[in-house]
């Protein structure tokens, strides 16, 4: 995994105990696994436990976008996730009329309940 992850990094000129202000220390070994089976979340709570530090986390981070790393780390979990909505879309011209029936087909009396005698709203929509 050490080595997996080094060559990763690598790509963006950082390096393992390396001496430059952007190279990472790693105080745990666990850590590379965390990151490359958690992705970006797992690299910053790993973080956060001290699972490794680096004197400029401001040069790390601009070197691994800039690198386009954090595309290269998906986490299994967002994987398992689109490959089920792939499969278990449950957007569906069927389910949207289901939708639409249960959100705005609603008893007049509700709307009465708060509107003018008029029975007038309106919304907005801010950018």
């Amino acid at each position: 995994m050490k080595q997996i992850f080094s060559d990763l990094i690598g790509q963006a000129d950082i390096h393992i105990d390396g001496n430059r202000a952007w190279d990472i220390h790693v105080h745990d070994d666990a850590f590379y696994k965390r990151v490359l089976s958690g992705g970006s979340l797992a690299l910053g709570e790993s973080y956060m436990d001290g699972w490794w530090t680096c004197d400029a986390l401001d040069q790390f981070f601009d070197r691994l976008f800039r690198a386009q790393l954090h595309k290269a780390v998906v986490p299994l979990s967002a994987k398992l996730s689109l490959a089920r909505s792939k499969v278990l879309n449950l957007q569906s011209k069927l389910r949207a009329r289901a939708v639409i029936d249960t959100h705005y087909q609603l008893s007049p009396a509700l709307f009465m309940s708060f509107l003018d005698p008029y029975n007038q709203y309106t919304c907005g929509y801010f950018k």
